[in-house]
């Protein structure tokens, strides 16, 4: 038997074309027709039967490969039987899933088996894509002496690729921040087809609605290859309640049905801190009390909403007074603690301990304290003077000073003097505190807020606004000097006043003050532009100026009124009476226009008068003065004092 190629089975052969036959060895003959060549293996009238007998295999896409397998029934004698194996693609894609091949297996009469197998690529993709991918398997041939069997299978990739899924870290959010957010990020693998999570919020320590804006949701997430590369964030928007609480918190937490998305950590808990603070304060920073007063009161406030029991701890430090001896803290002299479930006032007292003795002041502290982070001190200490029997009573020798201000320079030099009004017999000097408070002065604006002062019978201790001033009882009135600061600026009188007290013991203060009044000597000038003014009767008005010299710290008004001379108000001008003209630090000119009244009467030319004036009286109007010219325009005009008459003639 001769076994041809199946597509010789087409060939023609011409009528007279050469034929030439050569037997090359026991089974393969030559033949030539014309310049065509074929080869012919001689058989024993022999049909192979080839098959795959690797069919519809499974193979893990990290296996690397799949072997394909064909078997013939048996080997051909003197013949060589060839075959191809073919890869196509199903649902599989060529070159991502696998790689694609064609392979052409050959079997000789002295092949060593019946059986040869190919590898088939698979491509690891390390990425998420579907549980199963497939791709065929065909077998084929041209020979005629080969018959199939079992020629086609389909091959299965098994994706065994994860997705690995886990939480951002997260830090501490504060109530402040508004919201509360968490992220999740693929940590591990790559996504090639859709899958999804539900992502969880549960309620941990905080609540709705005190704590969250809107209730706590789950919600399903749709992941997609464009959309995993990236962060997906979720946020739960925070009440800021401004009320002191403990720590808080919420978890989420993450789950699917895919079996091929897992999570590196399923749950996480978001602490939210709370920002808020309440505050604590001693009601005082300094206490005078007297021997004989037999206790002073300390009161501790807390301000702000809390649902924290907050503890407040009050003790004390001696100073020159030493605790037992001149102060004792109820039954002791330790300190005692405060707890608040609210704002409010609680308040302590300490007993001053009573004596014969005459000595200076002493003074001993109170301290507040709390452990807790989020409560904020703001008084945190208050100094006790405890005073000594009051002996002399002192006052300032005028309770009011009125000084004029300077032009230019440093200003004017004043003294503010102390007296003794109720003499008595003292063993030492006695302290004498000044303080300066402003008005409607400025400090260091109006009037020097020096930080130190030296005279003659006063030692500055403590510098202004507090200055501490020692006073001796010889001489009776004691002085210490204050300057005024000079400007040119056009203002009221203003007004500072200077206070005596608290002193130290064995001294009673007159608390009425010194107030000291700084006299204005600024002054505004607002003067007209012009002397005089024409204007024509047919104009219809005109435009009176003034203009202001002088810096101004508030609005001031100028009144306009006009008077009539020759010409006659509401018949040749419109008059004003008490016009109010405005000016202030940005408007320096102000200006209005007086209407003029046309009239058909040949007449002279006629004027009227423009007066400014003022009630303010740190306004004055050096040219407040102004004639106003209105020219006739009614034909030729018959001069003041002249016998004339005008003709008019008409052609």
């Amino acid at each position: 038997m001769v076994c041809m190629s199946k597509n010789n089975e087409e060939d023609t052969v011409k009528e007279g074309t050469t034929l030439s036959v050569l037997r090359l060895n026991s089974s393969e003959i030559a033949v030539k027709i014309g310049c065509r060549q074929a080869l012919f293996i001689e058989t024993a009238n022999d049909v192979v039967l080839a098959e795959l007998v690797t069919l519809s295999p499974m193979v893990y896409e990290n296996e690397g490969a799949v072997e394909m397998c064909v078997q013939l029934d048996h080997l051909p004698k003197g013949s060589i039987v060839t075959v191809a194996l073919t890869t196509q693609p199903l649902t599989a894609t060529e070159d991502e899933d696998y790689l694609s091949l064609t392979a052409t297996l050959e079997w000789h009469y002295d092949s060593p088996s019946v059986v040869q197998c190919v590898s088939v690529p698979i491509i690891n993709d390390e990425c998420v894509e579907e549980k199963e991918e497939v791709f065929t398997v065909s077998l084929s041939t041209e020979q005629a002496c080969v018959q199939l069997g079992a020629n086609l299978t389909t091959v299965t990739i098994q994706d065994d690729d994860v997705l690995v899924l886990d939480f951002r870290p997260v830090g501490v959010v504060s109530e402040s921040n508004g919201t509360v957010d968490t992220c999740i990020y693929v940590c591990d693998g790559q996504l090639k087809r859709n899958s999804s999570i539900i992502v969880s919020f549960w309620n941990g320590t905080a609540q709705y609605p005190a704590d969250f804006a809107r209730p706590l949701l789950t919600e399903k997430v749709v992941l997609m290859p464009n959309n995993t590369g990236s962060d997906l964030c979720f946020s739960v928007e925070v009440v800021d309640d401004r009320v002191y609480e403990e720590l808080e918190y919420l978890q989420v937490a993450l789950s699917t049905e895919d079996e091929c998305v897992q999570f590196k950590e399923s749950s996480v808990t978001l602490d939210i801190v709370d920002n808020d603070c309440v505050n604590i304060t001693l009601s005082r920073e300094l206490y005078a009390v007297s021997e004989s007063d037999g206790f002073v009161e300390v009161c501790v406030s807390l301000e702000g909403e809390t649902e924290v029991t907050v503890e407040a701890s009050v003790f004390t430090i001696a100073g020159s007074a030493q605790a037992v001896a001149d102060f004792t803290f109820g039954d002791t002299d330790l300190g005692s603690s405060l707890l608040f479930s609210g704002p409010g006032e609680q308040c302590l007292n300490l007993t001053i301990q009573m004596d014969s003795a005459l000595e200076t002041n002493e003074d001993f502290y109170v301290v507040l304290l709390s452990q807790q982070l989020a409560v904020k001190v703001l008084q945190r200490s208050a100094q006790v003077i405890i005073l000594d029997t009051p002996i002399v009573t002192v006052a300032f020798q005028k309770t009011r000073l009125e000084l004029p201000e300077e032009e230019s320079g440093e200003g004017t030099v004043f003294q503010v003097c102390v007296e003794v009004l109720s003499p008595g017999i003292l063993e030492r000097p006695v302290d004498v505190y000044l303080t300066l408070e402003e008005g409607s002065a400025t400090a260091d604006v109006d009037y020097v807020d020096t930080q130190e002062v030296n005279t003659v019978g006063l030692t500055i201790t403590t510098p202004l606004p507090s200055g501490r001033r020692r006073h001796n009882v010889s001489p009776f009135v004691q002085c210490t000097n204050l300057s005024l600061l000079a400007d040119s600026i056009v203002e009221d009188d203003e007004s500072f006043s200077v206070i005596l007290g608290p002193s130290d013991n064995g001294v009673s203060v007159d608390p009425t003050p010194l107030t000291v009044v700084i006299l204005n000597n600024d002054f505004a000038n607002v003067s007209l532009e012009l002397a005089n003014y024409t204007v024509g009767e047919g104009d219809g008005y005109v435009t009176v100026c003034a203009s202001l010299e002088g810096v101004l710290e508030r609005i001031i008004i100028v009144n306009m009124t006009t008077t009539e001379d020759s010409a006659l108000a509401n018949s040749d001008y419109s008059a004003l009476t008490d016009y109010p003209l405005q000016f202030s630090a940005s408007v320096d000119t102000a200006c209005v226009n007086v209407s003029i009244l046309e009239e058909d009467i040949v007449e002279p030319d006629q004027v009227f008068q423009i007066y400014l004036a003022s009630y303010d009286p740190v306004i004055l109007t050096p040219n407040s003065s102004a004639s106003v010219t209105i020219l006739d325009n009614d034909g030729e005009s018959i001069p003041m004092g002249c016998h004339a008459f005008t003709y008019t003639y008409n052609y």
